[in-house]
């Protein structure tokens, strides 16, 4: 895709949609970027026209780390490279998942773990799997077939250089998912969701664990600035906005 934004024109729309509607709270944001009119599975910009559009809208209350979920294995496994990327986040990616967490909801369970063709973990429906094993974070690689998530990306850097930890990246087996001491979800929608038990067995103890618990509470502080070491991963709406427009008129 060859889209008609740049990074920066995208940024700078998100901003002043942040403003005008007057967010000061936590906010949920989707930029989307798509093919419209134009050649049959054209890609080029002569043959196809693209678009983009923003969503943004009040964040809802985020899980709790002392509050944890239920999971399966699931018997569906996730889309290969060899036919669709996993890497990237496309909306026909989510089909995929989305068949898998149906299955996982009907037979009682609240999210799946979805495994590759050569029977490792890859990760569940829009959030990267971590599993801990002798304090050691032991995250799926991208050969695993995982999408190279912001948060997967922020949470390794804060494991080991806020919290100490030591950090591994390989491919891992599902039995490992059966005797690890902690396994915890991460995404921008749950930063670090403990896992109590999956297919029936409890993970650790059956309650949340203390690493989860650490990671959740150093993305949070990251995000919302009070850890001042990241603010460099912020960008300030309001004082951005007056930057860069000599007046701002937002309604109402």
């Amino acid at each position: 895709m060859t889209s008609a934004h740049t990074l920066e024109e995208l940024k700078q729309a998100t901003i002043e949609l942040l403003a005008a509607n007057r967010f000061r709270q936590d906010v949920a944001i989707r930029i989307v970027c798509y093919f419209g009119e134009g050649v049959l599975f054209g890609y080029l910009p002569e043959e196809i026209e693209t678009g983009a559009f923003i969503y943004a809208a009040k964040r809802s209350d985020m899980p709790l780390p002392d509050r944890g979920i239920h999971c399966c294995v699931s018997s569906w496994h996730r889309i290969s490279d060899l036919s669709a990327p996993p890497r990237i986040k496309a909306g026909a990616n989510y089909h995929n998942v989305r068949l898998a967490q149906v299955q996982a909801r009907v037979d009682g369970y609240d999210e799946p773990i979805l495994l590759n063709d050569q029977g490792k973990v890859t990760e569940a429906p829009i959030r990267n799997v971590v599993i801990v094993r002798n304090g050691v974070l032991i995250v799926p690689d991208f050969s695993s077939g995982i999408l190279e998530g912001v948060t997967r990306a922020t949470l390794i850097e804060l494991a080991r250089d806020q919290l100490n930890l030591r950090v591994e990246e390989r491919p891992v087996d599902r039995t490992e998912l059966y005797v690890a001491d902690e396994v915890f979800f991460v995404s921008s929608t749950a930063e670090a969701l403990p896992v109590l038990s999956i297919d029936r067995l409890p993970v650790g103890d059956g309650r949340p664990g203390p690493i989860a618990r650490a990671v959740y509470r150093a993305i949070a502080e990251a995000g919302s600035g009070r850890n001042r070491r990241y603010r460099h991963w912020l960008t300030p709406v309001y004082k951005r906005l007056a930057e860069v427009t000599e007046t701002v008129t937002l309604p109402g």
